[in-house]
């Protein structure tokens, strides 16, 4: 069986580039449009939440099923930052924790608070991404975060 060959789809080249102010503008009303998903399918959550996202190594695989997601979520890391932002949106009082291994940077924290800009959730993928590169690549559960939240 000979293999199906397939046509390399040409660029498309708009005839008169968008500015940078129609690109934020249209950044802005997809945040918006995350937003009102989010309050209109996600319950409010009540009292005081704790969000921990991991982003070790072994979530940066590709998520194919987030393809009706648009570009900027990629893969199953910044599907958790998505949901795990969203979730923080609905909440009453949220501290939003990501959570890897410990790294140079932090030799003894497996894990960090992110601050969030107020009201958007698009703008907050890129925080977290940010911040998630001070941490190392495996997979370690912060629990004594647990455990101090106990004390």
């Amino acid at each position: 069986a000979q293999p199906i060959r397939r046509k390399k789809k040409k660029p498309i080249v708009p005839a008169i580039m968008p500015t940078q102010k129609e690109f934020d503008d249209y950044r802005a009303a997809l945040d918006m449009a995350v937003k009102h998903a989010t309050v209109h399918n996600v319950q409010p959550i009540r009292g005081a939440t704790v969000v921990f996202c991991n982003v070790s190594g072994e979530t940066k695989e590709s998520a194919p099923g987030a393809k009706g997601m648009g570009s900027s979520v990629r893969n199953i890391q910044e599907v958790g930052y998505m949901l795990g932002l969203m979730c923080k949106y609905v909440c009453e009082d949220c501290d939003f924790q990501i959570y890897s291994s410990p790294s140079d940077k932090h030799p003894d924290k497996n894990h960090l608070s992110v601050d969030l800009i107020e009201g958007t959730i698009l703008e907050n993928m890129k925080v977290v991404a940010d911040k998630a590169a001070e941490l190392g690549s495996d997979g370690v559960f912060p629990y004594d975060y647990l455990e101090d939240m106990i004390r």
